[in-house]
């Protein structure tokens, strides 16, 4: 089954200023962790109620995902009441783990006595003990180890660069010391390249998906070879992508840049007295770069790893869930449509030439 979070009902007002955007990876080693979590979720529910009479769920869901920040190993997102702990925990030992999402689950029965988080005060740390952290663990240290691994890795890229040198000698030592450094901190392993997973990110997420923003996410998917699905949850809908970290990372910069511009652009036009439906001047846009991505010489490459990608998303996400398409019809209004053609014409989709958002 897909893995939804389920979150209590907001506003539409709530969704268009926040949003839980971080990068998340579902994966052979993200599901053998959830199993051996489960256990240790009960246990901490048990002695949230019987201690702190928590009877609510402490959070809507738990996530694995991507931390830009590599010291950060977990988070409590009060907002939205999920716990996201950092993937690199799912190569240590489950201890660490454990430790660290009770650590968070501690931020959440703070959250939920006091109406906010308090910090690391005593209090806090009183409750991480009492739900059955151990005495002696500090995510400082884990921290710290993680932060080395970074060094290590950098100074191991360093080295396989210096591979290349036309010095034999110097090439062979660099070469050594890249093995000595990599067996010392346990960099990589056989399992690591073998393991099947896939990084995703909601780029948008809201009550009802205007038809202009599925026609954006439709060009994001095609400049980033990602595959994208619209989410219909519970209490609200959203646009979901998948792909590499890399990948996920293109689709929230690109999303913003042309919701940003194509607002702009048509507040602007709306100021100068033009009639403009924004979802006709979508299409028209949608249409122009879509015949010019047709013509470009990388075209046949960027469909292959989009193809890929979506054959990879419904092996691993949805091997038991069945996906629907559906066309939206809406009326074209020919002024519209002209305009976002003519404006999409001189749209460059190059990253290191679009100006910087604010």
């Amino acid at each position: 089954m897909v893995k939804l979070l389920k979150i209590v009902k907001v506003s539409f007002f709530f969704y268009a200023f926040f949003m839980d955007r971080t990068i998340k990876v579902i994966g052979e080693k993200e599901e053998k962790a959830r199993k051996l979590l489960l256990p240790i979720e009960k246990e901490v529910r048990e002695k949230a109620y019987s201690n702190y009479d928590v009877s609510t769920p402490l959070y809507n869901g738990i996530f694995f995902v991507h931390m830009k920040n590599k010291r950060k190993l977990g988070s409590f997102i009060f907002q939205e009441r999920i716990i996201i702990l950092s993937e690199e925990l799912l190569d240590y030992p489950f201890s660490t783990l454990t430790n660290v999402f009770i650590h968070e689950c501690g931020h959440a029965v703070d959250f939920f006595l006091n109406g906010c988080t308090t910090g690391h005060s005593s209090f806090f740390r009183e409750i991480c003990l009492t739900l059955g952290i151990d005495p002696g663990f500090e995510k400082a240290r884990v921290k710290k180890d993680l932060l080395n691994k970074e060094k290590a890795k950098s100074k191991v890229e360093k080295l396989l660069r210096m591979t290349e040198s036309s010095f034999e000698n110097e090439a062979m030592i660099a070469l050594n010391k890249a093995r000595e450094l990599i067996e010392k901190e346990r960099l990589n392993s056989s399992n690591d390249a073998k393991e099947e997973k896939i990084y995703y990110v909601d780029a948008y997420n809201a009550l009802r998906i205007p038809t202009y923003i599925t026609y954006i996410a439709h060009i994001v998917s095609d400049n980033t070879a990602t595959f994208f699905i619209k989410d219909c949850k519970r209490d609200y809908n959203s646009l979901t992508f998948y792909g590499t970290v890399e990948q996920c990372e293109n689709v929230l910069y690109l999303f913003d840049y042309l919701t940003q511009i194509l607002d702009d652009e048509v507040k602007r036009q709306r100021k100068n007295g033009v009639r403009i439906t924004k979802d006709s001047f979508m299409v028209g846009a949608y249409q122009a770069l879509k015949k010019r991505s047709e013509s470009s010489n990388n075209t046949a490459i960027v469909k292959s790893i989009k193809e890929e990608t979506k054959e990879k998303a419904l092996r691993i996400v949805f091997k038991n869930t069945h996906l629907s398409s559906s066309k939206r019809r809406i009326h074209i209004d020919p002024n519209s449509y002209k305009r976002g053609s003519n404006f999409a014409s001189t749209l460059d989709l190059n990253k290191n030439k679009q100006k910087k958002l604010k």
